[in-house]
């Protein structure tokens, strides 16, 4: 008989919805059970809004299952700043409006 070439991995992720991804090619959302993935060794990405990547490195062995258990890691949102108003409209602005008394005196 000739060997297996491809195993599976079974991925599940907290929280799940997670899109998965093995060397950095989208294969679906947690839980997930892949079949026919090559043997050997293997990037697993998995990505969900709101939180870190979860990266590992897995080995699947032909005719075998490689279960994964990932638990996804929040992130703080990252915080719009305002532009700060610059000084020059701001000085023209009380220039104009100066100008505009000084003429109403005159």
């Amino acid at each position: 008989p000739t060997p297996d070439t491809t195993g599976q991995v079974v991925i599940a992720s907290s929280p799940t919805g997670a899109e998965v991804y093995i060397d950095n090619v989208y294969m679906g959302v947690t839980p997930a059970t892949l079949t026919n993935v090559a043997a050997g060794s293997h990037t697993l990405t998995l990505r969900l809004s709101g939180y870190g990547d979860f990266v590992q490195t897995i080995t699947v062995t032909g005719g075998d299952s490689t279960p994964v258990a990932a638990t996804l890691v929040g992130v703080e949102p990252t915080a719009t700043t305002k532009s700060p108003v610059t000084v020059v409209p701001v000085l023209g602005a009380i220039m104009a409006a100066g100008a505009l008394v000084l003429l109403r005196r005159a």
